[in-house]
């Protein structure tokens, strides 16, 4: 059985047991206190104070309740100061499980200055103890640190400030898969996925709260606690297959060309952190022979369509210009570069397409997809010949090959797809009617407003009152004149319409569920009683036609655009760089607390901190006290 494979399995039957195990264990914790009433030089006889004697004889008999109502009794005839008092009646109150009430008694006999240190010590140490049952492990070590500073001699505080402080770290942790990384410069890779075992918390159900895990990766050979090393927050993936463990994943945009290391890290609240290879981190810690491999290959050649994304040309006229943009890979020599249309829906490679030469047109000023600025720009026009729908996009070839890089709106690393194309209608304008006019595909979120549609209606010479105007929404070809789940919005006049026509337009809301609609324009004149026209791309004329209607995509936008991805990049390195600094000052921090400790404590806490018993504290090594 393998060392990773004995902890998944101690961590499922660590399961099995919590149920059981928990409360025997805060009990236990709770009730790890001393008695007082010889250190506090307090002669607790039946004589001087009866309530307290008797008190202190039920604690011991276990009758818990009677020892509380006795010893509060006795307060109002001791000093309210008396600490030992007080330290007494928080342990009785812990035993009870009332633990604000306890908490209040032992931060009374914390803050006794009139009392012995050893007091003051055990309270502080009961404090801890009421923390670290609450997994409030920050605050239990405080407390603990406070019990060592006013009685050094306090091993069972010494003992549980290692435990607390082994409790912030995570138990194991390892990168699971994949080992090896190929990607693109300025491309995501394949998921990542690492796993955590924190064996103190796996009745937990879900990603386990307040754990952080991130994924990063540094430059080949490198220690991930370096600052060149970038970091990721990873999602929570579910249970491991073996169980026992939690899966987080994330994916890594591959940087500039060269290799790198990856791996995984994950911190408790309030610990450090802990980072993860493949065999695990308590294998032998962290190993770059053992963390994944990423190589970033340099881009092939590729291109993107600049756009404009859709345009509008008469039968038989060179549209206005398209563009795009290309890289060519190194070695490589630029060919041809051609513009090119065909059919709306179909592949590039058909025959329908219809191909022609671009011109170089200068250098693109920023950045396209996977393009840096400063690339090659070409541009051409279309000219069809025929009214219709059409798709255009570009294509590329290097000297002495016979294969075609085709691209679209998204570049070419995912091939050309054809609702990704450039949109080209074809059309004569219309003399009468009315005219979807522009655009002829639009985007939106759902439940947001579109971008402004345009319908013109024809003026003929007439007044144009009554009239009314609207844009509609509707599902996916269907015919807005019979078919039902269509959404019409009223337009109003809008101005720079072609002499003849009147404009009107409106930004109608899109539909709240994700997915491809047609819209269309509608015009009534003369009233209610009249009938609806209604009016693709190419007019009313020829009837509707859904071939002719514009195309809606109703999807979540970009959080961001590529500019604001990499200035939170930037920002996200930079915090990362700030977290780093303020774990070492943190860090130092906390060594110089240790030291502050007695001198005679160094040698405690340094015996306890490798060892391996977890959560119970041994015997007091001092004699047992009467409330024991």
């Amino acid at each position: 059985m393998s060392r990773w494979t004995r902890i998944v399995a101690s961590a499922r039957r660590r399961k099995r047991l919590v149920a059981v195990l928990v409360p025997l264990v805060l009990l236990a914790l709770l009730a790890v206190g001393v008695g007082v009433a010889a250190a506090a030089g307090v002669d607790f006889t039946r004589r001087q104070v009866p309530e307290v004697f008797y008190g202190l004889r039920a604690y011991a008999s276990s009758d818990f309740d009677r020892a509380a109502k006795l010893l509060e009794q006795a307060r109002s005839d001791l000093e309210p100061e008396q600490g030992a008092l007080w330290l007494d009646r928080g342990l009785a109150q812990a035993r009870l499980e009332k633990v604000d009430e306890a908490a209040v008694a032992l931060r009374r006999a914390a803050g006794d200055s009139k009392t012995t240190a050893e007091v003051r010590s055990d309270a502080h140490y009961g404090l801890g103890n009421l923390a670290l049952a609450k997994h409030r492990d920050n605050e239990a070590i405080e407390e603990y640190r406070q019990a060592l500073r006013l009685w050094p001699g306090n091993r069972d505080a010494a003992w549980n400030l290692s435990l607390a402080r082994r409790r912030l770290e995570v138990d194991d942790c390892r990168l699971v898969e994949p080992a090896t990384l190929t990607a693109t410069a300025g491309q995501e890779t394949d998921e990542v996925t690492g796993e955590v075992v924190e064996e103190a918390r796996t009745s937990e159900e879900g990603a386990l709260e307040g754990l952080q895990s991130q994924l990063g990766f540094g430059p080949d050979g490198s220690d991930p606690r370096d600052a060149t090393w970038s970091w990721r927050d990873a999602e929570y993936a579910g249970e491991s297959e073996e169980g026992g463990g939690e899966r987080y994943a994330t994916k890594i945009k591959a940087p500039q060309l060269g290799r790198y290391d990856y791996a995984f890290r994950f911190k408790q609240p309030g610990g450090d952190w802990a980072y993860c290879d493949q065999d695990g981190w308590r294998q032998e810690g962290y190993s770059s022979a053992q963390a994944g491999d990423l190589v970033v290959q340099p881009p092939g050649t590729r291109c993107q369509v600049l756009g404009p994304a859709w345009l509008i040309a008469a039968p038989g006229v060179d549209s206005d210009p398209v563009e795009v943009a290309l890289a060519v890979a190194e070695g490589s020599t630029l060919g041809e570069v051609e513009v090119g249309f065909g059919p709306d829906g179909s592949q590039a490679d058909s025959e329908d397409w219809s191909w022609a030469p671009a011109e170089r047109n200068g250098e693109t000023e920023e950045d396209a997809g996977t393009i840096a600025a400063g690339a090659p720009r070409f541009q051409g026009r279309l000219r069809a010949s025929e009214a219709g729908r059409y798709d255009y996009t570009f294509r590329i070839r290097m000297e002495g090959s016979e294969e075609w890089v085709t691209c679209d709106l998204n570049g070419s690393e995912d091939q050309y797809q054809p609702e990704a194309a450039g949109d080209l209608v074809v059309r004569e304008m219309p003399d009468t009617g009315c005219l979807l006019d522009r655009p002829p595909r639009a985007q939106a979120a759902p439940g947001q407003t579109t971008e402004p549609i345009r319908g013109l209606v024809h003026q003929e010479g007439e007044p144009l009152e009554p009239l009314r105007v609207e844009i509609g929404i509707g599902p996916d070809g269907s015919n807005p004149a019979d078919a039902e789940g269509w959404t019409w919005t009223q337009a109003e006049s809008a101005e720079d319409a072609p002499e003849g026509w009147a404009a009107f337009a409106v930004g109608p809301t899109a539909p709240e569920e994700q997915g491809s609609y047609d819209y269309a324009v509608r015009v009534r004149r003369g009233g209610e009683t009249s009938d609806w026209v209604i009016c693709d791309l190419d007019g009313s004329s020829d009837g509707y036609e859904t071939s002719m209607a514009g195309e809606l995509l109703v999807q979540p936008q970009d959080q961001q655009n590529q500019e604001d991805q990499e200035d939170q990049e930037d920002q996200q390195d930079q915090e990362d760089q700030e977290d780093q600094e303020d774990q070492e000052d943190q860090q130092d921090e906390e060594e110089q607390e240790d030291e502050e400790l007695p001198q005679d404590m160094s040698s405690v806490l340094d015996s306890l901190q490798d060892n391996e018993q977890t959560f119970l504290p041994p015997q007091a090594s001092r004699a047992p006290r009467q409330d024991w």
